[in-house]
């Protein structure tokens, strides 16, 4: 226990058509996109969400040089791929928290992601470190309702694409939950997500003349509370989008859902699946669209060599500090699915008890001690420890 208290010490101690948004957009004289009457247009949309720092493969299945396998097959297969990822790229396996996700989103530099929306996990830490992770990315950050206080973005509102015989504009959202359940800098303002997609789809179809509308959402599918926007109700309450790439529910679908006529598509979480669309369009209407999501596994789609050279470096550098040996135990310290949320666990004891003797070993007087079951992210294994095995359980930095 007492190992195990000075080790959780260590957690006290775009491509855009026409430019970035323009702020009068109204005042452009936009064209819409030549095509001919009748002929059918294609474009596959390849997307993501909840990586997590997924950075490797475990057992077999999911992982960046895997991922990376199959979306360049898919490139090489298809002349037109937009290629989104759905947020929270950030907080999770002990590898990629160490690098601030910098393995993580390089890997995403070479797979020419299109654009990635802000996930409420990208403000677990400070904005500097956000801004940070922005200016190496070669991709743009989306979230039309993240703004400061003057009114600027704090990335980019959509990216507006151009394909043969039709234009897709792709808008970010991010959930208002980030208020609440993450950190987000005093500076940044968050705006209703229904509000702010109502403003900005009739921007991109009536003055931006795109066909398709993509909402790139960070919202969810499942209700967490009452006054929660998710990707249901946006649907039913703002017809006019085609698609939203969903994530932050970590949803594992087989078919898309189908609200208002809006198609909703979600790949659950850490690369385990990426979701694969074709869009049909005819006269600038999307006629069909079929979808479904891909499973990641080594046998099925061996490492990309470019992608597992890029991650070498870092993982020999995480290795000296991560696999350390802190503590053993007798018996595993089970996590199942989220229990920690759901009912009292060893787990959480041991993680309160171990605060309350770091704090008492450092002179201060405790009565008793707590930890929030969102803060639990995995199991504790049977036997020997290693630090990489806590800051996988816990990941946060605050």
């Amino acid at each position: 226990m007492k190992n195990f208290g000075k080790v959780l010490g260590i957690f006290f101690s775009i491509f855009v058509i026409f430019g970035c948004v323009s702020p009068q957009p109204e005042e452009q004289n936009i064209l819409p996109v030549e095509r001919e009457v009748g002929v059918e247009y294609t474009l596959t949309l390849v997307h993501t969400n909840d990586h997590h720092g997924a950075t490797l493969s475990k057992d077999g299945k999911f992982g960046l040089a895997e991922r990376g396998t199959f979306i360049k097959s898919i490139r090489k297969e298809n002349e037109n791929v937009l290629l989104l990822d759905a947020g929270d790229i950030n907080t999770g396996s002990a590898l990629s928290n160490m690098y601030d996700a910098k393995p993580d989103i390089l890997a995403y530099n070479i797979l020419e992601y299109d654009a990635v929306t802000f996930g409420n996990h990208e403000f677990d830490g400070t904005l500097e470190k956000l801004q940070k992770q922005m200016e190496i990315s070669e991709f743009p950050w989306l979230g039309a309702n993240i703004t400061f206080e003057d009114g600027s973005f704090l990335g980019e509102p959509y990216i507006i694409k151009d394909y043969p015989g039709f234009r897709v504009g792709v808008l970010g959202l991010t959930t208002l939950r980030t208020l609440t359940i993450s950190s987000p800098d005093k500076s940044l303002v968050f705006a209703d997500e229904i509000t702010t997609a109502q403003e900005y789809v009739d921007i991109l179809k009536n003055t931006m003349k795109c066909d398709i509308i993509i909402v790139l959402g960070h919202l969810g599918d499942v209700v967490e509370e009452a006054s929660q926007n998710t990707s249901i109700k946006l649907a039913e309450t703002v017809p006019e989008i085609d698609i939203i790439v969903d994530g932050h529910a970590h949803t594992q679908m087989d078919e898309p859902l189908f609200v208002n006529g809006t198609y909703i598509v979600s790949a659950n979480e850490w690369g385990k699946y990426v979701g694969v669309g074709t869009l049909s369009v005819v006269d600038g209407e999307l006629v069909d669209f079929q979808w479904k999501a891909e499973e990641i596994t080594s046998e099925k789609y061996p490492r990309d060599g470019e992608i597992a050279t890029l991650l070498v470096p870092f993982v020999r550098g995480s290795e000296a500090a991560l696999k350390e040996v802190v503590l053993e135990t007798t018996d595993e310290f089970v996590f199942g699915n989220k229990l920690s949320r759901k009912i009292e666990l060893p787990l959480g004891n041991f993680v309160a008890d171990a605060q309350v003797e770091y704090l008492a070993a450092h002179g201060v007087e405790v009565d008793f001690g707590f930890t929030n079951g969102g803060n639990i992210r995995s199991s504790l294994p049977k036997g020997k420890v290693t630090r990489e095995n806590i800051l996988t359980v816990l990941p946060f930095e605050n």
